[in-house]
């Protein structure tokens, strides 16, 4: 009898263990958002981002880094969890308007599984900042983690 209990609790401990090898994982990563423009003034931009909604949520979207676009872009909450989402903003602020390659944005992900998920962007519309149409591209990238510490440390190598 003990033989039987012994096997049992043996067989039952390498199915606990299997089954969290084989459970998903979350993992959170951030993606760029960036626009070129080239030798045009951004004022306004409008980009589409697709991504495979049974394995990634977007859980916050952050604006970008030049100041005219800091603000976090417009965006319908539904895109959240639909699989698309729609990102647009624009200024009328011709001092500060941007122009070359510029980080619109920044979103932020939560992803099941172990593999990387597709994730693209398409340029819906842009326009420069006299509202005159323009042909700029979209690129998306894993954001870099930024190491952790004082930046004024030196660090030896």
């Amino acid at each position: 009898m003990r033989g039987i209990l012994v096997i049992a609790l043996v067989l039952a401990a390498g199915t606990l263990s299997a089954a969290e090898n084989t459970e998903a994982k979350t993992v959170f990563k951030a993606w760029d958002v960036r626009v070129e423009t080239g030798d045009e003034t951004l004022g306004a931009y409008q980009v589409e981002i697709f991504y495979p909604k049974t394995t990634v949520k977007i859980v916050g979207v952050e604006g970008g880094e030049p100041e005219t676009f800091r603000d976090a872009p417009r965006y319908d909450p539904k895109g959240l969890k639909g699989g698309r989402i729609i990102l647009a903003a624009f200024t009328t602020d011709k001092k500060s308007a941007p122009k070359g390659t510029v980080r619109v944005a920044r979103i932020h992900t939560s992803i099941e599984g172990k593999d990387t998920p597709e994730i693209s962007a398409k340029v819906t519309t842009a326009g420069n900042i006299d509202g005159k149409k323009i042909t700029i591209t979209v690129r998306l990238s894993e954001t870099k983690r930024e190491k952790k510490g004082n930046k004024n440390e030196k660090t030896e190598e």
